[in-house]
């Protein structure tokens, strides 16, 4: 889904849960630490770090799991 100029990492983020509600907790996760990192003065921790990663983890297993069983997504 490509993300308009104008939408925020926040707004994308709900742009694509609504056609994803199934992405929306890692890409909560995963929106909420980019926003730490990019606009704001704090860096990242490994806390930080540690769930965006698990996130994305847990999100590309999702998919390699709907690739696998596509009539689940139809």
């Amino acid at each position: 889904m490509p993300r308009l100029p104008t939408q925020t990492p926040h707004e994308y983020a709900q742009t694509v849960s609504r056609q994803r509600p199934d992405a929306a907790p890692p890409l909560d996760i995963m929106t909420a630490v980019f926003e730490r990192a990019r606009y704001t003065p704090y860096p990242l921790n490994e806390e930080h770090v540690a769930r965006a990663e698990n996130a994305l983890h847990i999100w590309r297993e999702h998919l390699a799991h709907q690739e696998e069983t596509p009539s689940a997504s139809q």
